[in-house]
């Protein structure tokens, strides 16, 4: 590092920039996470928050390099507004739905009649502008210390922070910390950043800090008006209540995300009720298929341990439990039966698929646990947490994992024909025979999808008929098109169709009846996208994009956007689709273009064709060699390839990006440009949803050739 370098290294604008730069990642992460947490709908919609934090990114970048003053000041106003709404949305018996019949979200939150649906539209909107308003705030300063060093130096200095704030966040996720401690840190940094930057000489900002502490008071009234105990896992806001039966406690109600996830129960036997009979003939049946104890047995999702007490009741001599919560796993410790206290069950805290992958053991008996998701996987992608167990390539993995004769299985909360008819269809393909399929009562609450490799096992002879099926069960559906009645007992093959389209890791959609983008998205999508465009059109000069390098910006930022999400997408088949996965990923994407812009400092140079050539090849390369075929390597080899070919892409993007920021002379500009392309890269994300995830190659690959014409032009 040169002397010049060394000095911008102390200057005292490039620390500002950090911390403005950590400032925005770490709220930007904060309330990615937060949001969703109270308002249930956003666990669905979570790219919702980061488009919103990248259109007020871009909108203050660009009014920074026009207005000079600092405006920080007003950001807690904004936030308390956005957290106020959130907690009052949160406490109140409001319900959000958005009509949709070919996107199954949980708890009736895609069923209109259960409120007034356009209020939902209504929220979303308030919601998306006051998180926009909030990041031009914290844009505006990370763009007003931008401008005052050389482009790529303030760059060096923006990707630190923004490493940092992933860093320090991914910590508090780590820990577990509750949101009061998020939202505390943020206030000490803010402050920090206030004292050192010399803003606190304004009044304005004590006024702010006012606000900032009524956010923290919000925020204790979210979680302290509601009873039970609370925990933050790395995934889920977890509650947990106690089941009274006759003033007897006889299990433990786990909620997450304000919802029903799962029920700790004692099913040992020393409990008479209908109730807890019903559920322990729901776990225990699968092991009627034995003649005698399966020796090895995997249970995928165990969560607080009912599947891993039930095969212990049974007589297995060796369980792994697979769980990707560490919290949930924690809260199994405290199950009535303790059964992760017993010596024959080893406890695997990971995600299914990634164990599956990495695992070479086979087992008498694997069990999915009502692996059933409340949440997307990444803020980048439309893939929710459990959608790549539901594919053909893992139903494939998972006969492969099963001894010959061993059995598969699928424990599901089944509210859709369709979601029914999918893992049926599903099911029968891999194993090449007629699903077994049982249906729990109104107690149970669940569906058991069997099957054998080997011989299929033998249809009972008292199944429960078409006719039957729909005169006794469906019409306690109340409004869904499968639920639970009083009925119960093994379903006829004929209730089912083969005809619905199955899951694959390009499209790996379990819960959307049909390619397409549903209704509920597109909505909320042309809304977004409809008041975006006003914004931009009345807030961004025209001077902004009547410049080509503008334009050059704005789709190196559309490309990129895709490269991120489907680098976080494509790496969550190699490492598991986990936290870790998401905070590992994105802090190495951000290295790596961090060390492009050292090499661009460095004066490394390459022909602008070169490299746009290298970058187009190395995605169709991904296009038409997608990470599966690694599965055959070694774990080490896999993971080393793969972030060879998710890297390599995001290593040239970001030379191009660097190579473009040093000549422009209105950096802040250029940032907030990029940014607002990242948006559109976001939106356009959504296409996957109709032609799968690997067609994202050829989309960026169509934005970085725009950027070579707008900046040969």
């Amino acid at each position: 590092m040169g002397k010049g370098a060394l000095n911008y290294f102390y200057s005292s604008p490039a620390w500002y920039l950090f911390g403005a730069s950590f400032l925005a990642l770490f709220a930007e992460l904060l309330l990615i996470r937060w949001l969703p947490l109270q308002v249930r709908l956003l666990a669905y919609y979570s790219n919702f928050i980061l488009l919103s934090s990248l259109l007020g990114f871009g909108i203050g970048l660009i009014l920074a390099s026009r207005r000079r003053y600092r405006i920080l000041q007003w950001a807690p106003f904004f936030l308390a507004v956005l957290v106020g709404l959130v907690v009052f949305i949160a406490n109140s018996s409001l319900v959000l739905p958005l009509a949709s019949e070919d996107n199954f979200i949980w708890n009736g939150l895609s069923r209109a009649e259960n409120s007034f649906g356009p209020l939902s539209y209504a929220v979303l909107v308030a919601i998306f502008l006051l998180n926009t308003a909030f990041f031009v705030l914290l844009a505006h300063e990370l763009g007003y210390w931008f401008a005052k060093l050389p482009p790529l130096q303030a760059y060096s200095f923006d990707l630190l922070g923004s490493i940092s704030g992933v860093a320090v966040f991914t910590l508090v996720s780590a820990f577990s910390l509750p949101p009061l401690l998020w939202f505390l840190l943020f206030g000490v940094f803010f402050l920090f950043h206030a004292i050192f930057t010399r803003l606190i000489a304004k009044r304005d900002l004590f006024i702010g800090m006012g606000a900032l502490v009524g956010v923290l008071v919000l925020v204790f009234v979210a979680s302290a008006s509601r009873d039970g105990e609370f925990f933050w896992s790395p995934y889920y806001e977890i509650q947990t209540k106690d089941i009274q039966i006759e003033n007897r406690k006889v299990g433990v109600n786990v909620l997450v995300n304000k919802d029903s996830h799962q029920q700790m129960l004692d099913l040992s036997g020393s409990i008479e009720h209908p109730f807890i009979e019903s559920r322990k003939t729901f776990y225990e049946l699968p092991y009627q298929f034995f003649s005698e104890p399966p020796q090895r047995v995997l249970v995928l999702g165990a969560g607080t341990g009912n599947d891993v007490a039930a095969g212990l009741r049974n007589g297995a001599r060796f369980i792994d439990a697979v769980e990707i919560d560490p919290v949930i796993a924690n809260i199994g410790k405290e199950h009535p039966e303790q059964p992760y206290a017993d010596p024959r069950v080893h406890i695997i805290v990971d995600d299914a698929r990634a164990f599956l992958e990495r695992n070479n053991d086979t087992y008498d008996f694997i069990t999915f646990g009502f692996l059933d998701s409340h949440r997307l996987f990444s803020s980048m992608a439309s893939v929710r947490l459990d959608n790549y167990l539901y594919t053909v390539e893992n139903m494939k993995n998972v006969r492969e994992h099963l001894k010959e004769g061993g059995i598969v299985a699928i424990a599901y909360t089944v509210h859709e024909q369709w979601i029914a008819d999918r893992i049926f269809h599903l099911l029968g393909s891999i194993f090449e025979q007629t699903p077994l399929v049982y249906q729990g009562n109104e107690r149970a609450w669940g569906t058991i999808f069997f099957a054998r490799n080997g011989a299929p096992l033998s249809q009972p002879e008292a199944l429960i008929q078409k006719a039957e099926f729909e005169e006794t069960i469906l019409p306690a559906s109340q409004g869904y098109t499968w639920a639970y009645a009083e009925k119960d007992g093994f379903l006829s093959p004929e209730i089912f169709s083969l005809e619905s389209s199955l899951p694959t890791d390009d499209w790996p959609h379990l819960f959307m009846k049909e390619r397409g983008i549903p209704g509920n998205y597109l909505a909320i999508l042309l809304i977004i996208f409809s008041f975006s465009f006003v914004l931009v059109r009345f807030q961004v000069p025209k001077l902004a994009f009547q410049k080509r390098s503008s334009w050059n910006f704005f789709f190196l930022g559309a490309g990129f956007a895709l490269l991120e999400t489907k680098g976080i997408v494509e790496l969550a088949l190699v490492l598991g689709s986990t936290w870790v996965t998401n905070a590992v990923v994105i802090t190495g994407i951000l290295l790596m273009m961090l060390l492009a812009n050292i090499l661009v400092l460095k004066r490394f140079t390459l022909p602008y064709a070169v490299l746009y050539g290298a970058l187009v090849t190395l995605l169709l390369f991904s296009f038409f060699f997608s990470l599966n075929h690694l599965f055959q390597l070694a774990y080490s080899a896999r993971l080393f390839f793969a972030g060879i070919q998710v890297g390599l892409p995001i290593f040239f993007a970001g030379i191009l990006f660097s190579r473009y920021l040093a000549k422009t002379d209105d950096a802040p500009t250029a940032l907030g440009a990029n940014l607002l392309g990242a948006m559109v890269g976001g939106l356009f994300e959504y296409t996957s949803l109709i032609s799968g995830q690997r067609v994202l190659f050829l989309a960026a690959i169509v934005f970085y050739l725009c950027s070579f014409f707008f900046a040969s032009w």
